[in-house]
């Protein structure tokens, strides 16, 4: 579609155009300003087309690994406490920072007898969770159970975390070699 231009405007695009002075025809400037309206056109394709490519509503994108890494230790070490059990204590009670996760005896029983209680809590590290995935450990904090469907030994509580705290603990302990505590 041609646009139709009175003398003034052809004036004022040829004045402020990359037309030629020579090049003043009707046919140059009809050409020149359909070329415009063109490239006009075509830029704002490409710009819908790159922001169609990304999801309507979308505020921020996916959050980096390192923060769910120290979302992860952040329960771990401050809500959860993991290590109360799970990391041998030293001579004088103090956590060996060195075995950090990887097991302990609990120093403790129970005064009446409970079926399945664990003197020693297990080593947590990603070493010894080879058999769990980060899926099976995510849900099972998430619905207090093993994958099979079994209770957590006591004195293990039986964790009700929601989705994205339990994935971030999963992520974490998967992350974890033995005797690092990141």
């Amino acid at each position: 579609m041609w646009i139709i231009y009175g003398e003034g405007n052809v004036r004022a695009y040829l004045a402020s155009s990359e037309v030629s002075v020579r090049d003043t025809s009707i046919d140059s400037v009809q050409e020149k300003t359909c070329m415009h309206n063109l490239s006009w056109i075509v830029s704002l394709s490409l710009t819908l087309a790159t922001l169609s490519a990304f999801p309507y509503g979308q505020s921020s994108p996916p959050r980096p690994k390192a923060d769910v890494l120290a979302r992860g230790k952040y329960i771990v070490d401050r809500v959860s406490m993991c290590g109360d059990c799970h990391t041998p204590r030293g001579e004088k009670g103090e956590p060996v920072a060195e075995k950090y996760l990887q097991g302990a005896d609990l120093g403790v029983e129970p005064t009446i007898p409970i079926p399945g209680f664990a003197r020693v809590a297990p080593d947590i590290t990603a070493k010894a969770l080879t058999r769990w995935s980060a899926e099976d450990l995510a849900k099972a904090f998430e619905v207090g159970k093993r994958p099979n469907g079994e209770p957590f030994r006591p004195p293990m509580p039986g964790y009700r975390m929601d989705r994205k705290d339990a994935e971030a603990v999963a992520v974490y302990l998967k992350s974890l070699e033995p005797g690092s505590s990141k």
